[in-house]
């Protein structure tokens, strides 16, 4: 049964207004910037951001640089196989070996953020 209360505690909490002020910003940060070099940097410094500022303890914070860098290699490098291959779609902009845009796997880093709290929410919730 979803506790309401402790729902509410992890929903309102520092990590989670950290979380949305940094999506805001990358959200902003594609509008801005689109397929440029900028948007990638933008992307791993917001990333760094999120991950020396949010509280958890330095071992968590190993534990989600290592499940980010991890999502971040397999994640475009499995997407943009699947998309060269069957030639479904197409970037505009390649730039790793011309198959993955540079900002994808900033792109996959930042999903990996926002479903691992997906998952602190609820396990903090639930249990």
């Amino acid at each position: 049964m979803l506790n309401l209360n402790k729902f509410n505690n992890v929903f309102f909490s520092y990590n989670t207004l950290l979380l949305l002020v940094i999506l805001l910003f990358v959200i902003i940060n594609f509008i801005i910037f689109k397929n440029s070099k900028i948007l990638t940097i933008n992307n791993i410094l917001l990333i760094i951001i999120y991950i020396c500022l949010i509280k958890k303890s330095t071992k968590e914070k190993k534990l989600i640089f290592i499940t980010l860098v991890h999502f971040a290699f397999w994640g475009p490098l499995i997407e943009s196989l699947l998309i060269h291959k069957s030639k479904l779609l197409s970037y505009t902009h390649k730039d790793i070996n011309r198959i993955i845009p540079l900002w994808l796997p900033t792109a996959y880093a930042l999903f990996a953020i926002t479903t691992l709290y997906t998952y602190d929410l609820f396990k903090h919730s639930l249990m």
